[in-house]
């Protein structure tokens, strides 16, 4: 693999966990502005600035999870989370290396923060959060 080639996986990557943080919060339909606010504290926290690649803008690559969430905030009537879900355990099983146990456990702790961000976890970002956990470990 090409260096061309793992920018290019990283930054799926990065796109793909932006959905899989987006599913978190639209899990029961409805995004509230904390969990908005949670996402972005969340992504300068733990995301930014922690992966140097670039990607094809010259922007870091990990901006691609913001860039993500915020497209889908904008078209969230069409978004069902467990397509979402679907869509990032083919894109995990075709890259399985890019998914070390850190990455796996910043994904489970940004949303778990991203859920707890509203009124607690409710039941739908819990099943939600233990789909995610089950397509990480495996």
């Amino acid at each position: 693999m090409d260096q061309e080639d793992l920018i290019d996986i990283k930054t799926r990557a990065y796109q793909e966990i932006g959905k899989l943080l987006f599913a978190v919060a639209f899990a029961d339909k409805k995004i509230h502005a904390n969990e908005v606010k949670q996402l972005q504290e969340t992504y300068r926290k733990a995301w930014l600035h922690k992966d140097h690649t670039e990607d094809e803008y010259g922007e870091e690559a990990t901006r691609q999870i913001e860039i993500v969430f915020d497209f889908l905030l904008e078209e969230h009537e069409e978004i069902n989370s467990f397509d979402i879900l679907d869509e990032f355990a083919e894109f995990k099983a075709a890259h399985p290396r890019f998914f070390t146990k850190a990455l796996n456990n910043k994904i489970m702790d940004s949303a778990i923060a991203i859920a707890d961000s509203y009124a607690g976890v409710n039941k739908s970002e819990l099943v939600t959060i233990a789909k995610i956990s089950e397509i990480l470990k495996s």
